[in-house]
């Protein structure tokens, strides 16, 4: 899971800064050589690829075997550092737990994941979602656009928190 929000960082670092090199603008994409080394562990009909970039090993389940095996593993699994970034966003919800915590935790949010369940209520997150997006970029753009008219300087504006928001009012 890490791997997933960590690989699209990796590949812009390493494409910034090799491919600023004549030489090197020729060797392919690194998306391309790994999605190319996935589909060759695939065609040998191994179910996990394992690669290691810059010292760390990051591992992608090929198969729904694979992914089953790591979600039914009784073994306790940590997350790594990659996993920081989502804390301040996510708390201390099933994403950080581990163990028994995890376990329970799983247990109680199974029959919420059942597709009837989500189907009936995909109509009412869509609504409230967009319905809260737009109003809130609405106003953003608003205040943007009258602070750069003024001699004020527009502020940062953190869009977790916005997205927080319209999760919470989905619920």
């Amino acid at each position: 899971m890490a791997a997933l929000f960590y690989l699209p960082w990796l590949i812009t670092t390493i494409s910034k800064f090799l491919y600023q090199y004549p030489y090197v603008r020729k060797l392919p994409a690194p998306l391309k050589f790994f999605s190319e080394e996935a589909a060759k562990a695939r065609a040998r009909g191994d179910g996990i690829f394992t690669m290691t970039v810059f010292g760390r090993v990051m591992t992608f389940p090929l198969n729904g075997d694979a992914v089953k095996a790591i979600c039914e593993s009784t073994e306790e699994i940590t997350k790594g550092k990659d996993y920081d970034f989502l804390h301040p966003w996510m708390g201390n919800g099933i994403v950080f737990a581990i163990g028994q915590r995890w376990r329970d935790l799983r247990k109680s949010y199974t029959p919420i994941f059942h597709s009837r369940t989500m189907l009936e209520e995909l109509q009412l997150v869509e609504y409230n979602g967009d319905n809260y997006l737009d109003d809130a970029l609405s106003k953003r753009v608003l205040s943007l656009y009258t602070n750069v008219s003024s001699a004020n300087t527009p502020k940062r504006w953190n869009i977790s928190n916005c997205s927080s928001t319209s999760t919470l009012r989905c619920n």
